[in-house]
Formats: C-alpha cells, sequence, structure tokens
C-alpha cells in the first residue's frame, strides 16, 4: 500500500504516514510552533477512502481560527484539570500557577483532522502532571470539547 501524497493549494503537500496509510501528514505552524498535522483519511462507508478534500475542509475552518481554537482548548484543559493540579499533582516546592499561567503551560504538539468534521488535539502537559499529555476531541453535533489525560 503506497497511496499517494495529497496537494492543496492552501496547506500543500501531505504525505502518507510510514505506519499508517490512512493517515497524510506534515508539520505546520500552530500560533509560531511547529506541530505534526495530519488529515485521517480513515475508511468510510463501503470501505472507501475518505476524501482528503473533505478533511481539508474541516481543517480550513480550524486554521482560520487559530488562537479562538486554542484558547477554547486551553480553557476545557484548566476546567478540567487546574483543580485536580492543585490538589493533587502541584509539588509543595513548586511554585502555585495561577489558572491563566497553568493555561499557558501547554504545548500543542499535534493534531489531526477528520474527514467528518470532528478533530482532536496533543498538549504536552511541560511536566504538570509528570510527563502526562491532554488529548482533546472535538465533536462537531455536540459542538463540545472532551479532554483526557494520556500516558
Amino acid at each position: 500500500l503506497n497511496p499517494p501524497a495529497f496537494v492543496d493549494l492552501e496547506f500543500g503537500e501531505f504525505t502518507p504516514d510510514t505506519t499508517d496509510p490512512e493517515i497524510l501528514v506534515q508539520r505546520r505552524d500552530w500560533l509560531g510552533r511547529r506541530v505534526e498535522l495530519m488529515l485521517d483519511l480513515g475508511t468510510e462507508k463501503n470501505g472507501v477512502r475518505a476524501d482528503p478534500a473533505e478533511a481539508i475542509e474541516t481543517l480550513r475552518a480550524v486554521w482560520t481560527e487559530l488562537e479562538a481554537w486554542d484558547a477554547r482548548i486551553r480553557e476545557a484543559i484548566a476546567k478540567e484539570y487546574y483543580p485536580l493540579w492543585l490538589e493533587e499533582w502541584r509539588q509543595e516546592s513548586e511554585p502555585l500557577l495561577d489558572r491563566e499561567a497553568f493555561k499557558r503551560r501547554f504545548r500543542l504538539s499535534e493534531s489531526i483532522v477528520h474527514a467528518h468534521g470532528s478533530f482532536g488535539f496533543y498538549y504536552e502537559d511541560d511536566d504538570l502532571f509528570g510527563g502526562h499529555a491532554m488529548a482533546v476531541n472535538y465533536d462537531p453535533q455536540a459542538d463540545e470539547l472532551d479532554v483526557v489525560m494520556v500516558g
């Protein structure tokens, strides 16, 4: 299986992932940070691979609102995990961070966009949770972000 690369006029070339032919990848800037961006073309109805253009439409919607999405994601992380960090993860020797400082510590490392409109983000924790990360997934039908600590 050697799927071809996909080229979009706005976003450039995406190349097939070396471990999963249903994923196309590239490195891209997200608010001054280089991140891995993946398009998931997983099998849709009747075993037909999704059209990359569908995933690009979702990507375009996210990328035109980078700052708003980043703020929304960071707020979702803080809402779910700031109290937990204060109560269980913060070491006594660590400085106390307010909620805004806590949100700024997370660093996006990768994002995945699906052809059906959902997408996910993977934020590194800057060792706030012992090297765990936050997986943040967006459900377009519910217009909700789901945050889960991973790793």
